[in-house]
């Protein structure tokens, strides 16, 4: 899994229609499922209930096990295939558009 670090400020833009209280509960729930993260070292916001000023957010990464099957078993074996490998994502890609 990949992370990225989200600020509590872009949370808040995403959805300012809802008030501290059911942000603070999204956000809770986030946390308690393991999608979020807090980043330690960030501190908090200073309101009541207090939430950190930044957050890991784990993304998953998609799965190209059909693509390196075929990698493996459909090309000629002397072929390297390590470029095409590294580069799973544009060959779907170019899969899906052609």
């Amino acid at each position: 899994m990949k992370k990225r670090k989200v600020f509590l400020k872009d949370i808040i833009a995403q959805s300012p229609e809802k008030e501290y209280g059911q942000l603070y509960a999204d956000i809770m729930l986030e946390l308690s499922q393991g999608t979020l993260a807090p980043v330690r070292s960030a501190g908090t916001n200073g309101k009541k209930p207090a939430l950190p000023v930044a957050f890991w957010e784990y993304v998953k990464e998609p799965d190209y096990g059909d693509v390196s099957e075929k990698l493996d078993f459909k090309l000629h074996p002397l072929l390297h295939t390590t470029y095409y490998r590294k580069q799973l994502r544009i060959q779907i890609l170019k899969n899906v558009y052609s």
